[in-house]
């Protein structure tokens, strides 16, 4: 979008460096035949050299957007479709979107993860307390490698043994008992963790939501003060050319008319991000939501290929 965005800016100001120059031309014929003096002149060659200097700017915008694009995106922009916001995948409310964001943002999900896992720690560290049994089992057979000659088979002996242990701790000087005390803690800091990680999941969601509906009126008005601004350049250039204008009014409705334009191009772009911010915000900006035409990453199938590995140093993939 920053791409689109700037190369729709450079657009704009070269063609009003155009239109300046046009201007120029015709300010300067006026002069020949005594409409207009050299202050005119001057204006309009002050407003081209302003203008030289937006569009020198736009410029390198416009290069360091493809240069940024390059860098995340792997390869240069080339042509780029129009964007379009991705409202479809996201709530009507802003209720919804708060509790979308508290149960299915990542970071909640992971805080909650974290919470049980906690918990996983302190029952661990609970069973130092506990007794523990085992059960061992012994099976052993012996045969003489020198029989008595008088034996017509080899002589052979077997033992058998089934031992089963009871220990229970009685004293074991209280580090067992101090780590589960700083497990119990831990279980408790992350459940504040995971609490804050809601509170911040509802405060970007709103946060959000405000920004998109702000870029949606902010689109609107820009339309209409590129129109408004369109109509009223036609306007004042109609009685600009009959001689009810001078050029130094000309030139203000002019770059009232670009400035909306840059504007409006800039509403755009703002709208289509905070689309995609809203859809992160309430966790669902994902291939699969936004069905895009790519292989989505499945953290599990990783696992199932090395779980049962024991040896072995190479990677699912060979390496």
């Amino acid at each position: 979008m920053d791409v689109l965005r700037d190369a729709a800016i450079l657009e704009l100001q070269r063609r009003n460096l155009d239109l300046l120059r046009q201007q120029l031309d015709v300010t300067r014929n006026r002069q020949a035949i005594g409409e207009v003096t050299a202050t005119d002149i001057a204006q309009v060659q002050s407003r081209l050299a302003a203008a030289r200097t937006e569009v020198a700017t736009a410029q390198a915008a416009y290069n360091t957007s493809r240069a940024t694009f390059e860098r995340v995106i792997g390869s240069e922009p080339g042509k780029l479709v129009a964007g379009s916001p991705v409202d479809r995948f996201t709530t009507s409310t802003l209720d919804r979107a708060i509790s979308l964001a508290r149960s299915e943002h990542p970071a909640v999900t992971a805080a909650a993860y974290g919470v049980d896992v906690a918990l996983l720690q302190t029952k661990i560290a609970e069973g130092a307390l506990y007794p523990m049994v085992t059960l061992e089992a012994s099976l052993k057979r012996r045969w003489d490698v020198m029989p008595d000659q008088n034996l017509t088979f080899p002589a052979q002996s077997l033992d058998a043994s089934i031992v089963s242990r009871v220990v229970v701790p009685i004293y074991q000087g209280g580090s067992e008992y101090a780590r589960i005390r700083q497990s119990k803690e831990a279980s408790g800091q992350k459940r504040l963790a995971l609490e804050a990680a809601r509170k911040l999941a509802r405060a970007t969601a709103v946060q959000s939501w405000s920004a998109t509906n702000a870029a949606k009126a902010q689109v609107d008005s820009a339309e209409a003060q590129v129109q408004a601004a369109e109509l009223a350049f036609r306007g004042v250039l109609q009685e600009y050319r009959a001689g009810q204008r001078g050029t130094f009014e000309i030139l203000a409705i002019q770059q009232e008319l670009q400035n909306a334009r840059v504007a409006l191009v800039t509403a755009q772009r703002d709208r289509v991000v905070s689309s995609y911010a809203l859809l992160a915000a309430v966790g669902r900006l994902a291939p699969q939501v936004l069905n895009l035409p790519t292989e989505s990453y499945d953290p599990s199938l990783h696992y199932h290929q090395v779980r049962d590995s024991w040896a072995g140093i190479r990677t699912p993939d060979g390496r």
